[in-house]
């Protein structure tokens, strides 16, 4: 299994115990990394977030929505080559693998919002 496989199986691994009733806190600062390297990936494409690298996500809380779909809210460290500031994080995700599709994510970082499948993300995201 390659880095980028293992980040990718870290966060489901995280996900499912998050769905399954365990607490955000104990696993914080896996998810702060494994969420900017998501957001690295999800956003690299987006004309708003080209000059901007994503270092981390602060004060999270967590939210079942539904029986397989969780909320993260949260701020994610924003910065640039001269300084760095915090952005309002949303991310929710949800697991469609009794349907064989894997998680989908939708994630928002200020104003700007992307959703894909991280089965995609599994393949691309990146780590720096």
């Amino acid at each position: 299994m390659n880095e980028k496989e293992e980040l990718y199986k870290r966060f489901q691994d995280i996900i499912e115990k998050l769905l399954a009733g365990e607490q955000l806190e104990v696993y914080e600062k896996d998810i702060s990394f494994l969420l900017e390297a998501i957001a690295t990936h999800l956003f690299s494409n987006t004309a708003a977030r080209i000059s901007v690298y994503f270092d981390g996500a602060v004060n999270l809380t967590a939210k079942i929505r539904k029986k397989r779909q969780i909320e993260i809210i949260g701020e994610m460290w924003v910065g640039n080559h001269k300084e760095q500031w915090k952005e309002k994080l949303i991310v929710a995700v949800t697991d469609r693998t009794a349907n064989g599709h894997g998680f989908s994510i939708i994630m928002q970082v200020g104003n700007d919002r992307v959703e894909e499948d991280l089965i995609v993300c599994k393949k691309n995201c990146s780590v720096r």
